[in-house]
């Protein structure tokens, strides 16, 4: 299997997002992910790219009658109640059934979307650290990767953030008295940090999101934490 194929990481991506890849395959696939840059920016545009879709799709409660007239249609009507019990339990594999059609149904529209949406990213030097910022939502509201010479952000689109705030990146070491500071955070789109000349000599407990007045903390230090992530090193 080439992991080097964009639709092969598209597809894979997809269904890691979804749940849908199980396994193996799915412990494969995240390991591949830690290696590889192109794995992971694929993975977070999916994660994004659907949560666009749920939001957009509004909850609803399915009227019981809706499976029986899928039943109906597909010639699988409900046997009476009267039937022997293994008659009755004849018809459970479809249920599962009936999900992964709707799985699938849901993947082939998503990779319809995303195709219509396919974005080109940067080439970038390799990643040293990965962190993923989530919300109490536990949507992924910034992606943090750190390269030799920089540190590159990007905004999830879950981020909905306040016009008259700013939201400062820190980073939390032992044997620091403080934490850090690595700049300001994008609302949306794409960033790029200098990357602090002490960044690979600390001993790295975590990264830190604050909320700050616009333009930074006024003191050096945060003013109201919100988030913490874990920063993993390759």
């Amino acid at each position: 299997m080439r992991y080097d194929n964009q639709t092969l990481i598209d597809m894979l991506a997809a269904e890691y997002v979804l749940g849908t890849l199980r396994g193996p395959a799915r412990k494969r696939f995240q390991s591949l992910m830690m290696g590889s840059g192109r794995i992971r920016e694929a993975t977070w545009q999916w994660e994004n790219h659907l949560n666009d879709i749920q939001h957009q799709i509004p909850a609803i409660q399915p009227d019981e009658a809706v499976w029986t007239k899928i039943c109906n249609r597909l010639g699988f009507d409900d046997p009476p109640a009267s039937q022997p019990e293994h008659n009755r339990r004849g018809l459970s594999w479809l249920w599962p059934a009936l999900a992964s059609v709707a799985t699938a149904a849901s993947l082939v529209l998503a990779v319809f979307l995303w195709r219509e949406q396919a974005v080109q990213f940067p080439a970038a030097s390799p990643t040293e650290h990965l962190a993923v910022i989530k919300g109490t939502d536990t949507a992924s509201y910034w992606l943090v990767e750190v390269h030799s010479d920089a540190i590159s952000v990007r905004a999830g689109s879950a981020f909905q953030g306040a016009a008259n705030r700013d939201y400062e990146l820190w980073v939390v070491a032992n044997h620091e008295p403080n934490p850090i500071s690595l700049g300001l955070l994008p609302k949306q789109g794409d960033m790029t940090l200098a990357k602090d000349a002490r960044f690979d000599q600390l001993d790295i407990k975590m990264l830190a999101v604050s909320e700050e007045p616009l333009g930074g903390s006024p003191t050096g230090l945060p003013t109201k934490v919100l988030y913490t992530a874990d920063l993993v090193q390759f």
